[in-house]
């Protein structure tokens, strides 16, 4: 359990802690662990308890707009997780990147359009959240964050990838909902240990050729876009559990889709399928499939492979 941290009158987080603490909460726990969430914030504390222990510090739903306190950043040899969550916040100080300890970042529900110049000194970084910002791009020198493990980045403006994305080698999660994606970058395919993928609600018309490189995906998204054709083959055919690809403008199904053994949920609800545009041995291979959506479509027959 977390302990929430009261503060005084002035503002400040006196060191002798009022917490809402669990029996099983030590004294260690309340240095490691502070939390001034909800308070009115307008800024960082200025007495934040043992700086150089802290390791997870939260001040979401504040009204920290602009950290002017940058001063405190200096302070923290220890933080490895820092939440920011809904405060407003307009910009992310070049301070806060020298916290060379930092692993997990939650800025999302601010206002932030962009990373400072040296955002990627973050090193040790492996999950960043920055769902519902204002966001146009990401650092050009992404890559430089190979840590990094999970990418929160829905309900933004960013229109492109870097080129050196591909380069994010242990990327497992990659989640860009509602953005104003044209394209992928050919390294896209480079993401060896993608596991999960959803790139819905963008502009998307094509995807890269590196596409099918990709051989870890567990779940992929990639409805509400322009997609014509998919890629003609798949290295992930034996992983792939979750495929979405509403609202495209597919035509037709590549043969890899009839390869999926381990698929369970398939929908291509609103597409531009005609004919007979699923693999005829579909139903065989894929044996524990749940749910299949084919709505919206002009197909005419279905296998007779599915269901059997």
């Amino acid at each position: 359990a977390i302990p929430i941290t009261k503060m005084a009158g002035d503002g400040k987080a006196p060191c002798e802690n009022v917490s809402e603490s669990t029996e099983n909460t030590t004294e260690g726990d309340s240095e490691r662990i502070q939390s001034y969430a909800g308070i009115e914030l307008c800024d960082f504390p200025e007495d934040v308890c043992t700086p150089d222990v802290l390791e997870e510090l939260y001040l979401d739903y504040n009204c920290i707009e602009v950290i002017k306190n940058v001063d405190i950043f200096s302070k923290f040899s220890s933080l490895s997780k820092l939440s920011l969550i809904g405060n407003g916040l307009r910009e992310l100080p070049e301070a806060l990147c020298r916290v060379q300890s930092l692993k997990e970042l939650y800025i999302n529900e601010n206002d932030i359009e962009k990373f400072p110049t040296n955002f990627t000194d973050l090193g040790q970084l492996e999950i960043l959240n920055i769902v519902g910002n204002q966001i146009t791009e990401l650092p050009q020198n992404i890559n430089r964050l190979q840590n990094l493990t999970h990418l929160h980045g829905d309900e933004n403006k960013i229109k492109r990838l870097p080129l050196s994305f591909g380069l994010l080698s242990n990327l497992i999660l990659l989640e860009l909902e509602h953005n104003n994606l044209q394209n992928l970058p050919h390294s896209f395919g480079q993401l060896s240990h993608l596991q999960i993928l959803n790139v819905s609600d963008n502009n998307l018309q094509t995807l890269p050729d590196s596409f099918c490189d990709l051989a870890s995906l567990v779940t992929l998204d990639l409805s509400e876009n322009k997609i014509r054709k998919l890629p003609q083959k798949m290295k992930a055919c034996k992983t792939l559990r979750v495929i979405y690809v509403e609202s495209n403008l597919v035509e037709d199904i590549p043969e890899w889709v009839g390869n999926l053994p381990n698929l369970v949920e398939f929908s291509l609800r609103d597409n531009k399928l005609t004919d007979v545009s699923l693999p005829e041995k579909f139903g065989y291979t894929s044996k524990n499939l749940k749910s299949l959506n084919l709505a919206g479509n002009f197909m005419k027959v279905i296998p007779d492979s599915i269901g059997k």
